[in-house]
């Protein structure tokens, strides 16, 4: 009938229109460097990493040459965008900090969807003296209401300062909006606790990650808190979960 061929023809040009803006927004991706990379051509260049943070937009990635990025005591503000923060080398772009000062964390990442990425580096806290509520990465607040929202945060070195400290910290979601992040082939030794979820509806996803030599390779405090390990490693820690 003429009122399925308007139906029809409206869903293909819809999809049509959807189709393109996709690409559209993919086309208008950017790469922000920091420091000069070799592996990809730069849109755009910035002094530090969190001011490749500050000049991102959704669907920009980060990527962060070879070198030694010391934070000392501050921290890295993720806004809450979705980007992906990409080291060129996974051995050699290092992204270090003390986490002495409030809040005591090296990479803040809060107010996320399920787009953004910490991915390819070497992140180590080192702390001076030893406090177990340091953080290298900390993942808080959902912006979202599925149960697939939170970054991934994957291949990546995870290093701790003498059984100090945890390595991922995932604080909870906020209400209903539970947080999810992905946690993939990541390295992560040396802390008091290598992965921590702490809070109101924290779910988080170990897939083929190597744990250890930490006091507690993994952590849950609530109830509600829960960690699924698959296909990983768990050595050399004084103790397996608590």
């Amino acid at each position: 009938t003429n009122l399925e061929t308007l139906v029809k023809g409206l869903v293909i040009v819809g999809a049509l229109t959807v189709g393109a803006l996709t690409l559209a927004n993919k086309a208008d991706a950017r790469t922000i460097c920091v420091g000069s990379p070799t592996s990809a051509p730069c849109d755009t260049t910035c002094a530090s990493i969190q001011d490749g943070i500050n000049a991102a937009v959704a669907g920009d990635t980060v990527l962060v040459a070879n070198g030694i990025y010391d934070q000392g005591d501050g921290y890295i503000n993720w806004n809450g965008k979705d980007i992906v923060l990409r080291g060129e080398d996974r051995d050699s772009t290092i992204i270090k900090g003390s986490a002495n000062v409030n809040p005591y964390t090296i990479f803040r990442i809060n107010n996320i969807t399920n787009n953004s990425i910490i991915e390819n580096c070497t992140l180590q806290l080192y702390s001076t003296p030893p406090a177990p509520y340091r953080k290298t990465i900390h993942i808080l607040n959902s912006s979202g209401d599925s149960l697939n929202v939170g970054p991934t945060i994957q291949n990546n070195k995870i290093l701790g300062p003498a059984r100090d400290g945890s390595g991922v910290y995932v604080d909870g979601g906020v209400g209903n909006k539970p947080l999810h992040p992905l946690i993939i082939d990541n390295e992560i030794t040396g802390f008091y606790i290598g992965v921590k979820g702490y809070g109101y509806n924290t779910l988080s996803t170990l897939l083929g990650c190597t744990l250890s030599n930490n006091d507690y390779a993994i952590e849950m405090m609530n109830a509600r808190s829960i960690i699924g390990s698959q296909q990983g490693v768990l050595t050399g820690n004084s103790n397996g979960t608590n």
